[in-house]
């Protein structure tokens, strides 16, 4: 499993808006998507809130990605949830997701109580997180894709 240090590393070299960030593609609306293989990279949403970094050997082929925006579809969300595609993929390393909130977002919330959380069952389960209060990102170490978002501890 993937350390809070490495989650930490991942997310200053990816950062938000990186420039290896795929390109959307047009006539999406709000989706954006790219092509990920074997060598890794980085697809983030058109408005820059959220990234999903996968790194070299998560994947075993190439594979269209894509990052959407949703409605939350249960209570106890802070801040935008998004749909991330292929839903149910499983991947053979972790990938990491970094969303950036405001303080808008938080509402009576710590920033160090936020996790990132995936929306299954009725509930928001929440994955090994890394909060950094100085750049108001929090990041994640995901197997899978589904609905993801930021939820309270």
């Amino acid at each position: 499993m993937m350390d809070v240090k490495r989650i930490g590393l991942l997310v200053a070299i990816t950062g938000m808006g990186a420039a290896g960030a795929c390109v959307p593609k047009p006539g999406q609306g709000e989706s954006a998507s790219g092509t990920i293989d074997t060598t890794g990279g980085v697809v983030a949403s058109l408005d820059g809130r959220v990234a999903v970094a996968v790194p070299p050997g998560a994947v075993n082929a190439a594979m269209n990605v894509s990052v959407q925006p949703i409605d939350s579809p249960g209570a106890g969300a802070i801040g935008q949830v998004f749909q991330l595609e292929p839903s149910g993929i499983m991947f053979a390393k972790p990938v990491v997701l970094t969303f950036h909130y405001s303080a808008s977002d938080l509402g009576q919330t710590q920033p160090a109580d936020l996790r990132v959380a995936t929306f299954a069952n009725g509930a928001w389960t929440a994955v090994p997180t890394l909060v950094d209060p100085a750049t108001m990102t929090v990041a994640g170490q995901l197997a899978h894709f589904s609905i993801w978002g930021t939820s309270p501890q």
